[in-house]
């Protein structure tokens, strides 16, 4: 048997079992004479040996493994996690069925200091991971935190609205990650990992609905062997929602939304043609759909008690966060009107294709030294229309981006488990190309006067090379040392349809090293402590509005939107024991790393863009416990887990953008080069950095047990909590999200032998609203008073608002006719 996937902090399970628990998390659609022809070739085959857990992997011992091992691939090979000297968060497959997890957003729940957000942006997405984030609004950006999707990097926001299922494992690394997982990332990585097909046959259809939505989820999944040496799995997600929030003006096409519609496909095809050779085949399809980026945007604060500008609706707008908007459709002629016919009928909406797909191929060169390549391909093609109200006038914009990377990586390494030396090799290229459209309109509401900017095309090319190596030496029996570097080499070219005048390319590179010493004086008990660089490159700048004076302005003939690149290093010491006859599992960890040239960005209300720039430093300190406690001994099934991590993320020198309408009393008074002679910045060093809560935590309860009549009971409960945050650079004390506990829990019942099971999932139980990112609004408040003595008047604030209460009730079954 190969070992079970990790889970955070709960107990593994053996394969047999997760191969039945990980049918929970697939489709539901199969065409009749593809099943026919799978029934007929699942039956006509004998058994045969299970695949290793991961193609990249050395395997592990044939024994299933005890409750009390947790395997993980952290370090790109099959460890136990209290052997890995890193912080790592890992779920199983059971846990995130169990907690209904959908998206990469439903994983931020579950693991303290993370945030996945959607964001308003053509961007996407915003991960921040212990206060280290990317800019939050261009779509050129590399992210600080980098999802991988079975092993390809993924350096795009809008992933995190990837649909996530027939999930076998998740992963969250902590800090910066150089050595392991192809791309260097500063900020950390979140490794997601879909199942594997078994011998078995598996088949599971699944329907659920949600109430308050009006939502429905339909699932299905068909697995097992088609002839000998190969294994394949389909899972197939249908979802469709009427809307969780209440759009209040009159008349509009969409009176609730967002109104997302999904469809996501998956499929694995694991071959083992020949000794020591695994080849592992995956591809994931996602569309989705909704009524537009803005939909879940809503006023929070508006400094007068009412909404300022002239396209505010007063008394349907209630200026705070919950789950009503005010969004109004544009002319059904604007299509016609502004010569773009993606603004379509007038009416916001977003539609975004992607896929994934990844060849992941191990061979056993000799029996010490293994080989392993992972190729990648990664693309997105996303297309929308929405508008902002802007005082006098309706803004409105009409964005498109296609993306299309390829990766490859390879890698030598020994397979050495019992050694006193093991090492690795490696090389990693990348090759990425990015098309941006956008176009930006107002319609003044009193003449009704359309004046249409002209498009904006950026095109990004983006052409990655790097070589990496680590060597681990055993010392003694209980002390190892390792290290290793990764050297990175990026070149990014634009193209850009405005102007000749932009600059073609820029250059980055870096060396990237990182040591870990690991003491083990007993097997149930790790100390490490690590010094780790990461790095993130940089990009250009792609908002048209932002460089608008400098092409019309014949004295300047050349314009840098280039920045820098970001570097964090540091260190950190952690601790990982096994105690109370194993019952009892204890991570702990501390750190601190500086992130020097930090990207950073502010939003401009009066041109309704955001700049960034590498205008700081930062420095990001704290500490992290976590644990579970198996109370086998005292209720059989029932189990605790929590966690507890307390972060210290600021500014170390920082002059950011003042707020519209701060005065000098409320500290901004430095003037910026090319801002005259009045204020327009203030000191932000020793400020937190935004989405990076001091002190947050979780805990919760697992209990799975026999009812009797055959019947299987299970409950889970977890209480999430987040203290208080920024949700703009700006650092404003209304720009805030409060300090909140979240509590969602779960009850199922079902046939002990799985074959049914009915579960009740709630949610954010406590109907809790809060902002996740947010931006002031263009056309309110008075910038004229901003920098000077005063009184200021403040712009209203807008943030993307979360998602209230969801209650869902599921049927799955698993019929075992195939087997």
């Amino acid at each position: 048997m190969t070992s079970a996937p990790a889970q955070a902090t709960g107990c593994a399970c053996g394969e047999d079992e997760m191969s039945r628990l990980m049918m929970r998390a697939s489709p539901f659609v199969l065409a009749v004479a593809g099943c026919g022809m799978w029934m007929s070739a699942a039956q006509a085959q004998t058994a045969e040996a299970e695949a290793p857990a991961e193609a990249a992997a050395p395997a592990v011992a044939d024994d299933e493994p005890s409750a009390d091992e947790i395997i993980v691939l952290a370090r790109r090979r099959s460890e136990q996690l209290i052997d890995v000297p890193a912080v790592v968060t890992a779920f199983t497959g059971e846990q995130l069925d169990r907690a209904g997890v959908l998206s990469v957003t439903d994983v931020a729940r579950l693991t303290p200091q993370l945030v996945v957000e959607q964001n308003v942006s053509a961007y996407g997405g915003l991960i921040t991971l212990r206060g280290v984030a990317s800019p939050t609004s261009n779509t050129g950006a590399e992210p600080a935190v980098t999802i991988n999707v079975d092993g390809v990097p993924i350096s795009y926001g809008h992933v995190v609205r990837l649909g996530q299922m027939d999930l076998g494992q998740v992963e969250v690394l902590k800090g910066p990650q150089a050595l392991f997982y192809g791309k260097n990332a500063s900020g950390g990585i979140i490794s997601l990992r879909s199942a594997d097909p078994k011998d078995e046959t598996e088949v599971m259809v699944r329907g659920g609905y949600e109430f308050k939505a009006d939502e429905y989820l339909l699932e299905g999944l068909l697995s097992g062997r088609l002839t000998e040496g190969v294994r394949a799995r389909v899972a197939v997600r249908r979802g469709d929602q009427k809307g969780y929030v209440y759009n209040d003006f009159p008349g509009v096409r969409h009176p609730r939304g967002p109104g997302t519609e999904s469809t996501t496909v998956r499929g694995t095809l694991l071959l083992d043609p020949a000794d020591g050779l695994t080849v592992r085949l995956k591809g994931t399809f996602d569309d989705v759909s909704d009524f537009g980026n803005l939909f879940l945007a809503q006023r929070v604060y508006c400094p007068t008690g009412v909404p300022g500008g002239s396209a505010a609706v007063p008394g349907l707008t209630d200026c705070r966060a919950d789950n009503h908007t005010t969004r109004q459709d544009l002319p059904a002629d604007l299509a016609t009107r502004s010569g773009n016919p993606r603004y379509r009928d007038g009416v916001p909406y977003t539609e975004i294709e992607q896929y994934v797909v990844s060849a992941d191929i191990n061979y056993a060169l000799t029996d010490g030294v293994m080989f392993n390549a992972i190729s990648g391909w990664y693309g997105i093609d996303q297309s929308s229309m929405d508008q902002i109200n802007r005082g006098f006038a309706q803004t409105f914009t009409a964005l498109g981006g296609k993306k299309k990377a390829f990766s490859q990586e390879v890698r030598l390494f020994s397979d050495n488990a019992d050694g006193a030396f093991n090492w690795m090799i490696g090389a990693f290229y990348q090759n990425d190309t990015y098309d941006d459209y956008e176009q930006v309109s107002l319609l003044n509401r009193t003449t009704n006067v359309l004046t249409n900017n002209r498009a904006a095309e950026f095109s990004i090319d983006t052409e990655v090379y790097s070589a990496f190596a680590q060597a681990s030496v055993q010392l003694t029996d209980s002390v190892e040392l390792s290290g290793g570097a990764r050297y990175t080499d990026e070149t990014k070219k634009q193209s850009v349809n405005l102007s000749n005048k932009f600059i073609p390319q820029v250059k980055f590179d870096n060396l990237s090293p990182e040591v870990t010493l690991s003491y083990k004086p007993d097997p149930d008990i790790n100390l490490f402590a690590s010094y780790k660089e990461g790095f993130k490159s940089g990009s250009f700048q792609i908002t048209s509005l932002t460089f608008a004076s400098l092409i019309n302005n014949p004295a300047v003939t050349s314009i840098d939107n280039s920045y820098s690149d970001e570097v964090g290093k540091g260190f950190e010491i952690g601790a990982k024991a096994l105690l109370l006859d194993r019952r009892l599992r204890l991570n702990a960890a501390a750190y601190t790393y500086n992130y020097d040239d930090l990207q950073v960005s502010a939003f401009d209300p009066s041109t309704v863009t955001t700049r960034i720039s590498n205008a700081a430093s930062s420095r990001v300190r704290g500490v992290e416990v976590d644990f579970n406690y198996s109370m086998r001994d005292q209720v059989d099934g029932l189990s605790l887990s929590g966690g507890l991590a307390f972060n210290r993320a600021r500014y170390r020198e920082f002059f950011g953008t003042c707020w519209v309408g701060q005065t000098i009393a409320e500290g901004c008074t430095i003037d910026s080069p090319d801002a005259g002679t009045v204020p327009d910045l203030q000191d932000l060093s020793g400020q937190v950095l935004p989405r990076a809560p001091k002190w947050s935590g979780t805990i919760g309860f697992d209990y799975e047990g026999g009812v009797g009549s055959g019947l299987e009971l299970k409950l889970n409960g977890r209480t999430n909590y987040q203290s208080f945050s920024y949700l703009a650079q700006e650092s404003a004390p209304w720009m805030t999200r409060g300090s909140q506990f979240l509590f969602d829990a779960g009850l199922a019942v079902g046939a002990e032998e799985g074959s049914w099971e009915l579960a009740l999932i709630g949610k954010n139980l406590t109907n809790k609203y809060y902002g996740t990112s947010g931006a002031q609004i263009s056309g309110t408040g008075v910038a004229g008073t901003t920098g000077t003595a005063g009184p200021g008047q403040r712009a209203d604030f807008s943030a993307v608002v979360s998602r209230g209460r969801e209650v869902w009730l599921r049927l799955t079954l698993r019929p075992n006719f195939l087997n």
